[in-house]
């Protein structure tokens, strides 16, 4: 969960880019972190929610997992 939250930082940090130098930075940091923290999710989903609602769960998970990217990509 805290790379989780590292990555969500990042997408913050897209906000509060000053040039282009640190919106790469970010897009690096974001990226590696987001790639170590899907996995991890998606087992808490599994492993905590019944059979009947894990697609809610990660249907849910994905939709929140992208609101910070389109909203920092709105603002880029």
């Amino acid at each position: 969960m805290l790379f989780t939250l590292l990555a969500i930082m990042g997408h913050g940090l897209y906000l509060t880019s000053t040039g282009w130098g640190w919106i790469h930075a970010d897009k690096v940091f974001v990226m590696t972190w987001s790639s170590l923290t899907l996995p991890a999710v998606f087992a808490i989903i599994g492993d905590n929610l019944p059979q009947t609602r894990r697609a809610i769960g990660f249907g849910g998970q994905s939709i929140l997992k992208r609101v910070p990217i389109v909203v920092a990509l709105r603002y880029e």
